[in-house]
C-alpha cells in the first residue's frame, strides 16, 4: 500500500505548531509492473488539537480561518489518522512533499512505520533543482488539470502529489525513491546564498573560495555534497 498524505498546519514551525487539516489518498501498488492500482481511500479532514490559534502567515497561505475548525475533531478521531493507523506497517510506503514537516506534524499525534518518500528529495535529484509542488505541476504536465484548483487544501495538493509520484514512477521505484531521500543529490544551480541562480561551475569559476566554504561549512547536505563533488573533479580535493 502507497499513502498518499499532506497537513495544514497552525504556522511553520513543527514543534510548536499543529495539524488542522490532514487529507490522506491510498493506492493499492503492484510492484512487478512498478505502478499504481485503483486508488483505495480517499479523505480530508478538519481538525482542532489544541488552543494553538492559526497565525496569520497561515491563513494567507490556506485560507483556514478558526471558524473552520472551531468544532472540529481531535485528528485521532478523524478518518484521515484512522486510514494511517490501520495501514502503519514497514513494508507499506508513505508519500509527501517534504515529507520531514508533514511526518513530523503526524507523529506528534502517531508513530509512524512506513517507509517515507519525499518527493521533494525525489524532484531534486531527478531535475537537480528544489522544485515546490506548484513548479511540478507546470513542469511535469499538470498545468490545465489543476487549473480550477484551489492548492493549500490539503486534498487537492494530495491529489497533485499522486499525479507527480506517478511520473516518477516512469524513473524510480519506491525503493529507489527511497535511496534517493536517504543521500545527498546534485544540484545544477545555487538554491541559496549570495550566488543564489547561478551554477556551482559559474560560481566556481567566478569565485572558487567561495565553493570551498561551502564545500567545509554549509549546513544543506546537497549544497555541501555538490560543492566537494565539483571541487574534487577539479583538485581531487578531499574534506
Amino acid at each position: 500500500m502507497i499513502i498518499f498524505v499532506d497537513t495544514e498546519t497552525t504556522g511553520l514551525d513543527k514543534e510548536k505548531d499543529d495539524i488542522i487539516q490532514i487529507a490522506v489518498i491510498a493506492y493499492e501498488y503492484n510492484e512487478d509492473n512498478n505502478c499504481l492500482e485503483e486508488e483505495e481511500i480517499r479523505t480530508k479532514s478538519f481538525c482542532k488539537n489544541s488552543d494553538i490559534p492559526i497565525s496569520f502567515d497561515a491563513m494567507a497561505t490556506h485560507n483556514i480561518l478558526e471558524k473552520h475548525i472551531k468544532n472540529a475533531p481531535h485528528i485521532t478521531s478523524s478518518s484521515s489518522y484512522q486510514t494511517l493507523l490501520f495501514h502503519n506497517f514497514s513494508h507499506n510506503f508513505i508519500v509527501a512533499h517534504n515529507a520531514q514537516f508533514d511526518v513530523g506534524m503526524i507523529e506528534k499525534y502517531l508513530k509512524l512505520n512506513y517507509k517515507i518518500i519525499d518527493t521533494l528529495k525525489v524532484a531534486k535529484f531527478h531535475f537537480k533543482r528544489p522544485c515546490s509542488l506548484q513548479y511540478l505541476k507546470h513542469r511535469m504536465g499538470f498545468s490545465e488539470k489543476y487549473e480550477e484548483t484551489i492548492f493549500h487544501d490539503a486534498l487537492s495538493d494530495t491529489s497533485l502529489l499522486v499525479d507527480i509520484f506517478k511520473e516518477f514512477l516512469k524513473s524510480y521505484t519506491p525503493e529507489k525513491m527511497i535511496s534517493v531521500c536517504n543521500s545527498p543529490c546534485e544540484l545544477e544551480n545555487l538554491p541559496l546564498g549570495k550566488y543564489r541562480g547561478k551554477s556551482f561551475q559559474e560560481v566556481f569559476e567566478e569565485d572558487p573560495n567561495y565553493i570551498v566554504w561551502m564545500a567545509k561549512n554549509i549546513d544543506d547536505e546537497d549544497c555541501k555534497f555538490t560543492a566537494a563533488k565539483l571541487l574534487k573533479e577539479k583538485y581531487s580535493w578531499r574534506k
